[in-house]
Order: C-alpha cells, then structure tokens, then sequence
C-alpha cells in the first residue's frame, strides 16, 4: 500500500496540533547595564537547573528594559523555567563563591531557594495541549 504524499502531510500536521501549547515570557526588573541577552531553560524535571540539561532553551535581546521569549509548539506536560541575563555574552551563567550566581537570574513563578536554585516542585507549572499561559519572571541581582 502506498501513501500519498497529501495524506502524509495531513497526518504530519495534525500530529503537531496536538503539541501547540505556547509559553510567552515577559521579563521584569530588567538592568539593560547588565547585559543585552536573556538566556532561557524550559525544564522538565530531570536535569532542573542544570545548563545544558534543558528540554528547550532560546536567547533573546533586551529591547530597552524589556525582554520577552515564546516557546510555540510544547508538548504537555510539568516544566520549570531557569533564566538569566547574560552579563558578558559568554553563554554560561557566571558564578562566584559559594556558586552564587555572579548575573541576574530568575525561576518561573519568581521562587528562589534559600541557599541555591529552588526546587523544581517550587517552580514547576502544567502545560496541557493547545494551552496558552504567560509568565511573567522577576529578574534578581
């Protein structure tokens, strides 16, 4: 049996409908001094915060005192945000004594730990299919 390439592209396309969940991200307490990118981590629980162990990661430009990021097309499911501002464009959140970090940084619904990163059951939020939902992250120096 052959499929043609129409059917094909219908089943491709209902496939993504099904993961349409979007998170728009507006960031607050922004410092334009203190660099000119938001580097951004959507977590799942594994790896929560660690760089590199993100299930989707973006970078996008300050414009201003303002900055905001869009994931399209997330399957649901239980994430985290992690971010910071990039001080120096190396790409990599600087950290001093005691790993505390040396840029702004935040979490989604704006929770710190109170010595290191918060838990990811602090920060987590569910994202069903074909959701919507806005964040909006306090950046903290």
């Amino acid at each position: 049996m052959q499929i043609k390439p129409s059917v094909f592209a219908a089943a491709l396309l209902i496939g993504v409908s099904a993961y349409a969940a979007r998170i728009e991200i507006k960031f607050e307490n922004i410092d334009p001094e203190k660099g000119k990118s938001i580097r951004i981590g959507l977590y799942r629980q594994e790896g929560f915060p660690e760089e590199g162990k993100q299930a989707y990661s973006k970078a996008v430009e300050i414009e201003g005192e303002e900055a905001r990021a869009v994931f399209d097309s997330i399957p649901a499911g239980t994430y985290a945000i992690a971010c910071y501002q990039d001080s120096n464009g190396n790409k990599k959140l600087d950290r001093g004594i005691f790993n505390i970090p040396k840029e702004p940084c935040g979490f989604s619904k704006n929770k710190f730990g109170r010595f290191g990163p918060p838990s990811f059951r602090d920060v987590c939020f569910d994202l069903d299919e074909d959701e919507e939902i806005e964040l909006e992250i306090k950046l903290k120096y």
